[in-house]
């Protein structure tokens, strides 16, 4: 069966930008949680902003270093992880 490269492209474009608002309502959820954990915005905003900073680092090294040019909707996904993991890391360091 033979797709319309046109016609994918669009599917795909719509996928990814479900998966970015999906990411940025989480960090917006995320951002609540950790204020409301640590008592601190000024310390949740910096966590989220360190941990948002290890994304384009990352992006970087992937695409220039690596010379991998191939980007999916599957990547975004991994955003998740990485909040996840870093936010981990914020709790055990607080306690």
């Amino acid at each position: 069966m033979v797709i319309n490269q046109g016609l994918f492209e669009v599917v795909e474009g719509q996928l990814l930008g479900n998966d970015v608002m999906l990411s940025v309502i989480l960090s917006v959820v995320v951002w609540l949680y950790l204020s409301l954990q640590l008592k601190s915005m000024f310390i949740a905003t910096n966590c989220l902003l360190q941990i948002g900073t290890s994304i384009p680092i990352s992006l970087v090294i992937y695409k220039q270093v690596l010379g991998i040019e191939y980007f999916c909707p599957l990547h975004i996904c991994v955003v998740i992880i990485i909040v996840g993991i870093g936010v981990d890391d914020v709790f055990m360091f607080n306690d």
